[in-house]
């Protein structure tokens, strides 16, 4: 495969499909994505490229599309990308996505929900103080109580719950000027 990314990234294809991202809706957007994904993952010339073209912000501006799969491409995209690349997870931190999820998570839960919970892991993966206020800030924890409190992640979405308790026991663990409570450095 990295022929082929080698070559879509030669001829510009990166530009044309970030471009499709930013325009279009639907059916097209969601296999926009897949294509964007398909062209940068596991490559890391496309994926620097993707991200010093602004590809982070688009990601993040898609986190409120309407489009179900949409979102769920975005997500899957924006945590491997902060997962490899400490200058994607700084990008997505500055531009605030943890607000952003947080507003789609208090919207209710969907299929997008366990996506964007594993975004936040990656992003508090580290423990970086930016992140840590940000999800105090935006009432993460109130959100995540609530989604807590559905029946359906007790028994069907496990990883959920699992993502859930994680991450409330990461900024749960935080006082309010973002030291350990307990003193101890973990």
């Amino acid at each position: 495969m990295t022929i082929l990314q080698s070559r879509a990234l030669e001829f510009g294809l990166l530009n044309v499909l970030l471009s499709l991202v930013e325009t279009e809706q639907g059916t097209a957007l969601a296999k926009s994505l897949y294509a964007l994904s398909c062209a940068t993952r596991e490559y890391e010339p496309a994926c620097r490229e993707l991200i010093a073209q602004g590809g982070c912000g688009t990601l993040v501006r898609l986190f409120r599309a309407e489009d179900e799969q949409a979102r769920t491409k975005a997500a899957f995209l924006t945590r491997y990308l902060a997962t490899h690349y400490p200058e994607a997870k700084a990008q997505f931190i500055n531009q605030n996505v943890v607000k952003t999820i947080t507003e789609q998570l208090k919207a209710g839960r969907d299929n997008t929900t366990e996506h964007y919970l594993s975004v936040l892991v990656s992003l508090v993966d580290g423990e970086d103080q930016t992140v840590l206020r940000q999800c105090r800030d935006s009432n993460l924890g109130q959100a995540l109580r609530e989604l807590l409190k559905l029946p359906e992640l007790q028994d069907q979405f496990i990883e959920e719950k699992d993502y859930c308790e994680e991450l409330l026991k990461v900024i749960g663990n935080q006082s309010s000027d973002g030291s350990n409570p307990d003193g101890a450095d973990r």
